[in-house]
């Protein structure tokens, strides 16, 4: 199966990892417990997904993704059939 991967996906991938990764880097830069940076990046992973949920569409946790639109549709009633007269019987 083939999917188009679009242009807001691939962005918002690059903007969590990326923002993952300057975090792994300071992380490491000051020397923080690797146990502590094993815990510490899921947990901003859970946090940029939940911020994208409530930014962008939330059926898919992406930033850039626009939100559908909600449309209220008139409920159409239909006209009520026209009932004939029945056909006389000729004698």
């Amino acid at each position: 199966m083939s999917k188009k991967v679009q242009v807001s996906e691939l962005a918002d991938v690059a903007t969590k990892g990326g923002a993952v990764g300057v975090v792994s880097y300071l992380l490491s830069t000051y020397n923080v417990d690797p146990a502590l940076n094993i815990v510490i990046l899921p947990a901003i992973l859970y946090v940029l997904n939940l911020v994208s949920t409530k930014v962008g569409d939330p059926a898919i946790a992406s930033f850039f993704a626009k939100k559908p639109v909600v449309v209220a549709v008139a409920k159409t009633v239909a006209k009520p059939a026209v009932k004939k007269a029945p056909a006389k019987k000729s004698k």
